[in-house]
């Protein structure tokens, strides 16, 4: 996955369509950030770009180099190269001669119109002016759209490195970009991560131990009810049903409220079966 580093302009003889293109494109906002050439499909031998071409661009301020036609290879498709034929007729000639690949379309379609380029090939200097203008505009477009392509490119590269980093990560790996800042700051969330689940394993241990405490309490009060003797009430008790430590005197009204022998063997067993159920 890579942002386009290089616009390939695809013609006949890359004498005139092409060589155009490429000129246009070098004289625009995006030449210092992406190449621009031309080839052509049936360029036998080298030769000079077209004079009426030349007469047109040199019209419209555009001084072309000393250009000569060079022919579409195999090792011009690459992953970051974007190939354009200048016509539809051009690109199938292109699939036809080199097969399928990424990153080729016509002009017109890449740009989603449905007008064509056309051809001035032995006609008349106007007709020249007329497929430089057609280009200029397509040109045009083709940079907004590279811009906008560009953006959204760089975006989809963030995201699937974030993604990667991710995965990395996950999988108790490396960080991608191999820093030591990278590393020491992973080494610490993993240190991080590590403690907090080591507190939280404490914290499950403490609580299992209360759990514990607790139950043994409850058994403790169940054995000790069961064992009380059965006896008259003491003259003194201490009022902890309202938990205000003070000594009730036997012989007064709440001592008198106090059950007697039998009640109290009543209520043991039934006490006991709720301390037990506890």
């Amino acid at each position: 996955m890579e942002p386009y580093r290089k616009v390939l302009f695809v013609s006949d003889t890359d004498t005139c369509q092409a060589p155009m293109a490429a000129a246009l494109f070098k004289s625009g906002p995006l030449s210092e950030e992406l190449e621009a050439d031309s080839r052509g499909i049936v360029a036998l031998f080298p030769e000079p770009i077209s004079e009426k071409a030349e007469a047109v661009m040199i019209s419209k301020g555009i001084h072309p180099l000393d250009h000569k036609s060079t022919p579409l290879k195999e090792e011009d498709f690459a992953e970051d190269t974007l190939v354009l034929t200048i016509t539809k007729k051009q690109y199938i000639d292109v699939a036809d001669k080199f097969g399928d690949h990424d990153n080729v379309y016509s002009l017109s379609s890449f740009l989603g119109v449905d007008q064509e380029v056309p051809d001035p090939y032995g006609q008349s200097l106007k007709e020249y002016g007329n497929c430089f203008e057609t280009l200029a505009l397509f040109i045009e477009e083709l940079e907004k759209r590279l811009t906008e392509d560009d953006r959204a490119m760089q975006q989809k590269i963030l995201a699937w490195e974030g993604q990667q980093e991710l995965l990395h990560l996950r999988q108790g790996k490396e960080p991608l970009g191999g820093s030591e800042t990278s590393g020491q700051g992973s080494q610490a969330g993993s240190d991080e991560t590590a403690e907090t689940a080591a507190g939280s394993q404490t914290g499950l241990d403490e609580m299992t131990e209360t759990a514990a405490g607790s139950q043994t309490g409850l058994d403790e009060m169940a054995e000790t009810a069961a064992g009380s003797p059965a006896g008259p009430a003491k003259t003194s008790e201490t009022a902890g049903a309202s938990g205000s430590g003070m000594e009730i005197p036997a012989g007064s009204s709440q001592a008198g409220n106090m059950p007697d022998e039998g009640q109290a063997q009543e209520g043991r067993p039934q006490q006991k079966e709720a301390e037990d159920g506890r």
